[in-house]
């Protein structure tokens, strides 16, 4: 049973940082206008899940850890682009905060690959449910500031 958990956990994860956003630190370069931020970080969040969407979803408790390894690199490839989004001043801090949130997280899902690579069942459980905990206030942050595609429920 703890296996099915971590599990689904895992899974909701995978989506929850598809739809926050997976964060960036604002990156250099010009600061966008609110409306191009909005279509480019949207069109990341977009491309970004369905690549989760692509990876195969684990089959058995013994295939989280592939589940991770595959996930884990795609999480980080969004980061990275949306890392190079410049965002307007108007909702800077909003998206620092979902930045920060997200950036976390990451490290966080890093911990759960090697408290799998460990056969730490119970300690990568704890990790991802530290992690789910806080996508909902980067969910929220990303719908207010307006992004359609990140921060949006995925099912």
């Amino acid at each position: 049973m703890r296996a099915l958990k971590l599990t689904v956990a895992v899974l909701s994860i995978a989506a929850a940082f598809a739809a926050a956003g997976c964060g960036g630190d604002g990156g250099g370069g010009e600061a966008l206008s609110a409306e191009e931020f909005r279509e480019q970080a949207d069109s990341i969040c977009n491309d970004f899940e369905a690549q989760l969407r692509e990876v195969e979803p684990p089959t058995s408790p013994d295939d989280i850890e592939r589940f991770v390894d595959e996930a884990v690199p795609i999480i980080e490839d969004g980061t990275g682009e949306l890392n190079s989004l410049q965002a307007p001043s108007e909702f800077q801090d909003e998206w620092d905060r979902v930045v920060e949130i997200n950036e976390g997280n990451l490290d966080t899902i890093r911990a759960v690959r090697d408290a799998l690579d460990n056969d730490d069942l119970a300690e990568a459980q704890r990790l991802m449910e530290e992690a789910g905990s806080n996508e909902e206030e980067a969910d929220q942050l990303a719908r207010d500031i307006g992004l359609t595609e990140c921060g949006q429920d995925t099912d």
